[in-house]
């Protein structure tokens, strides 16, 4: 993800093409040191952050995906199984490569159930990707804006491009 020759198994440029342009621009002005991603994938900005990491060296990522695919995913017959195995597969690469002690903790199961068990961090960056389908009972919407109404008085919305959104911790 920083233009070495990786391992990496990524079988779309999703990351690359829509949003390396933002968190280049953004990431090294809030220089996060937790870090929440809903929706995970394959692991593309989990391994950008990995590889461009010079700012903090506790540095946490937390990864948030049921890895069972939306409703465009089991329309394609997208093996899910395998999207979660490249994920396990270019999140040990990016570590290994980047010779630093990064905590990626992977968290499997609807983002409804588990983003509460995260509230108490802070110094989050928090990235959301296209809800799953059309379905919302099956999309990561309903947590993140009971989250945002709920903690509207200590967050503030970091501007960024639609399908992504950016939260930063400003109080306790």
């Amino acid at each position: 993800m920083d233009g070495s020759n990786h391992n990496y198994e990524f079988t779309n440029d999703w990351f690359q093409a829509a949003a390396i342009k933002n968190w280049d621009s953004l990431v090294p002005q809030i220089k996060p040191r937790k870090i929440l991603e809903v929706g995970s994938y394959e692991g593309a900005s989990a391994c950008y952050l990995i590889g461009k990491n010079d700012w903090h060296e506790d540095l946490e990522l937390f990864c948030i995906d049921t890895w069972e695919g939306g409703i465009t995913h089991k329309v394609a017959k997208v093996d899910m199984d395998a999207v979660e195995q490249r994920f396990d597969h270019n999140i040990s690469v990016a570590q290994t490569e980047s010779g630093k002690n990064i905590s990626v903790h992977k968290m499997k199961g609807m983002s409804s159930d588990l983003m509460p068990k995260l509230i108490a961090f802070d110094d989050c960056l928090w990235k959301e990707n296209k809800p799953h389908g059309d379905d919302l009972t099956m999309s990561p919407k309903l947590a993140i804006d009971a989250f945002t109404n709920v903690f509207s008085r200590k967050l503030k919305i970091v501007p960024a491009p639609l399908y992504q959104l950016y939260v930063l911790k400003i109080a306790d």
